[in-house]
Formats: structure tokens, sequence, C-alpha cells
């Protein structure tokens, strides 16, 4: 896998600000950029959100009422509790087989309504009362970062990836396609040379390589093969494969 393959079939930004996670020291957490107007207080140089996510993070913590030793992650189902209504956790149920019932090929030119997202008009924000809207966000992207983007082992949520989340709810371009590709390689890596693999982290972004294996082999999958639709929208290969089964063994 290429870092261009990569970057097509994900989405992911090549260019951009370097990822890392941690978390900043206090001199950096509240650093002020200096104002023009001697008269008014500069703004933080980080994301204004970030001391409300890590002070959130720290709550739960408590709330959870996790050691100090196991504080570096919370488990997901904790963390998505601290931020949706009760009402709006639900099971989610997966149809994988043709969900449109237009077969593995289909012959007919794809409608928007199939392929690109709607807007309801009378949605509701499942957040818990008092929750703002920044909080919010960047409660679910820390969540698409370390279970979608980069996994990490038992699927938590990992307090250093608070500042990543931060600057991408800013919208801060992050380069996150060459830490995906390394990871991958990292874990591949691993796994070959190494017999017994516990206590190594061998969690992958699978989806990622599924949609590098759609765009090299026809067929692999059962979903709409309209790869140039996708591409000339600017979309990444990878919304291809959403609900798609597997054809091979």
């Amino acid at each position: 896998m290429t870092l261009w393959e990569l970057q097509a079939v994900s989405g992911l930004p090549i260019f951009g600000c370097r990822y890392e996670e941690c978390i900043p020291p206090d001199e950096e957490l509240f650093r002020m950029r200096p104002s023009s107007n001697k008269s008014k207080r500069g703004e933080l140089i980080l994301p204004t959100v970030l001391p409300a996510a890590l002070s959130h993070y720290r709550r739960v913590c408590k709330e959870a009422k996790l050691s100090r030793r196991s504080r570096a992650t919370i488990p997901m189902d904790i963390w998505i509790r601290s931020f949706i209504r009760e009402d709006e956790v639900s099971q989610a149920t997966v149809f994988l087989q043709d969900p449109f019932e237009l077969g593995v090929q289909y012959i007919e030119d794809l409608s928007e309504d199939l392929a690109e997202p709607f807007t309801d008009i009378g949605y509701m924000s499942p957040a818990l009362p008092g929750m703002s809207e920044e909080l919010f966000l960047v409660g679910f992207l820390v969540c698409w970062l370390c279970t979608f983007v980069l996994p990490g082992k038992g699927g938590a949520i990992r307090c250093n990836a608070l500042l990543a989340a931060s600057l991408l709810s800013y919208g801060e371009r992050l380069s996150l396609a060459p830490v995906v590709l390394n990871k991958i390689f990292r874990t591949f890596r691993t796994i070959s040379e190494n017999h017994m693999l516990d206590g190594h982290d061998t969690v992958l972004p699978w989806q990622y390589i599924y949609a590098w294996v759609h765009i090299h082999i026809q067929g692999a999958f059962s979903c709409l093969e309209y790869l140039s639709y996708f591409s000339n929208r600017g979309y990444p290969i990878i919304m291809q494969l959403l609900r798609a089964s597997s054809t091979l063994e």
C-alpha cells in the first residue's frame, strides 16, 4: 500500500500539522497569544475547548472509579454515556448483504439519495443537557480517532488523543495518512516476526486495508462498483464499502 493509495481510499490528509498524541504541560496549555490591543487579554494558542475536554475526561474517570494506573484510557461505553442521553444509546443493526437490493453490479447511475448524506430538519442533538456543542464535537472526534483511524488495543478512548481531537474540531488539518500507514506497516511487521502476539498491539484499521483490496481486486466485495462516482466528487473510496460484504472466503 502506497501513501497515495491510502489517501485515495481513506480521504485522510497527507499534509498538515504533525499528528501527535500527548497532554501539553500547563505552560503550553494556557499559553496566550499577545493581543494587538494592549487593553485586552490575548487568546489561547491551543483550542480553548482542550482544557474543558481534559477536565471532562478527569471527571469521567472519577465517576467511573477508575484506578490511577488505568486512567490513560476510558472504556468506550463509559465515554459515550458521558455525552449522550441514555434514551439515545441503542444497539445498531447492520445489514451486510446488498443493502439496496441492486445486485453486485448495478447498471444505472447512482442517485444522490443512495450515495450522499442528507439533513434531517427534525434532528435533535442526542447530547446531555448543558453539554456544549464544542465539547460534544471533541468527544465524537476522539472516538473517531481511537476506534476508526488509529484504533488501539481494547478499543478504549486515549486521553492523549484529546489534543488532536480539539485541533480537528477547530478545523486544523492534521497529517493523518502517514501516521496510519506507519501503523499498518509496523503492525504487519510485528505479526510476521512474533510467534506469540500476547502483549503486542496488533489492532489495525482494517477498513482502509479492505478498501485498498477493493481497488485492486474487482468484485472482492459485494457493493456498488462505481469508483468514478466517488472519486469525481472527492469522496474517499471507502464510502463505496458502506454495508458491503466480502465475496471472498
